[in-house]
């Protein structure tokens, strides 16, 4: 049975030491990876670039709520801020499966910026 919790708390723990390699290892390699529900990133190299801008980022702040789930489906609220030059807060929901070896093989982004 997936693990969502250790999932979030190894993403958070990976996000706030900006390593991008620990990051990419939570996903599957065939995962479907949308930054925007409009917007599908084609491959962990792509996922990776795109993960490489958390370089700039101090002071990082995360926090999750799980608000729906199921089976190894899950609906989780994010909270988001950070400092890069100046404060960035965002909030949104990230919708997610887990493959029966607790990789992500699902990922869809929704957010808001409240800078």
């Amino acid at each position: 049975m997936a693990d969502i919790n250790k999932w979030l708390n190894e993403f958070k723990k990976s996000w706030i030491k900006k390593d991008v390699k620990a990051i990419l290892n939570l996903f599957s390699e065939d995962v479907e990876y949308y930054e925007t529900p409009f917007h599908k990133l084609k491959n962990k190299i792509e996922i990776g670039r795109m993960w490489n801008e958390i370089a700039l980022q101090k002071d990082i702040k995360l926090d999750f709520e799980v608000f729906c789930k199921e089976e190894n489906k899950y609906a989780i609220k994010w909270n988001l801020k950070f400092f890069n030059k100046k404060e960035f807060v965002y909030q949104g929901v990230y919708l997610l499966s887990l493959n029966l070896n607790d990789k992500c093989n699902h990922f869809m982004q929704y957010s808001e910026d409240n800078s």
